[in-house]
């Protein structure tokens, strides 16, 4: 079941396309990775958002560092 793509909407509610604890424990100690923000339970379970194989809060602090660094370079360059 597919939705129609708008900004900000998933392209399926199929939840099978859910990363789940079920699946991550198919994995070989596999880690999950989202850049924030993330829809709980509905593209990630909890579960997952939760565990110690989440590395989502070092994932969005990388994030804001690679932003922080390019909007330096931008002002630096303005003149």
């Amino acid at each position: 079941p597919y939705t129609t793509l708008f900004r900000s909407q998933m392209l399926t509610d199929d939840p099978s396309w859910a990363v789940t604890m079920d699946k991550m424990n198919l994995t070989n100690n596999g880690k999950f990775m989202h850049c924030l923000p993330v829809r709980r339970n509905l593209k990630v379970a909890d579960a997952v958002l939760d565990s110690p194989q989440s590395l989502v809060i070092e994932q969005a602090a990388n994030r804001e560092w690679a932003a922080q660094a390019v909007l330096k370079e931008i002002l630096l360059n303005l003149k």
